[in-house]
């Protein structure tokens, strides 16, 4: 069984605040992606489906008050040793 991620009354909260798109828009992102991936027989058709420009500088700088704000758990107890010793590499404190 998956334990909820959000904190109680969150998870609600996101449902209600997050953007509902049209399902005419939907339909036409569903259009575009087909088209891009009958044309180059992949998709993404130019980059590497897994770079993302720019997402590394958050997975090293986690900002842990906003994460523990809202989600159950605590992030550091998935990878205390890499938050650790790379905080301390950064600090000099090896």
């Amino acid at each position: 069984m998956l334990r909820p991620a959000f904190k109680p009354g969150l998870a609600q909260r996101f449902v209600d605040e997050v953007a509902h798109l049209r399902p005419d828009v939907i339909a036409c992102a569903k259009d575009i992606c087909s088209y891009i991936y009958d044309t180059y027989g992949r998709f993404p058709a130019c980059v590497d489906a897994f770079h993302v420009p720019g997402i590394w500088i958050q997975a090293h700088h986690l900002a842990l008050d906003y994460y523990d704000s809202i989600y159950v758990g605590d992030i550091r107890r998935t990878r205390p040793s890499t938050i650790d010793t790379g905080m301390a590499e950064m600090a000099g404190e090896e």
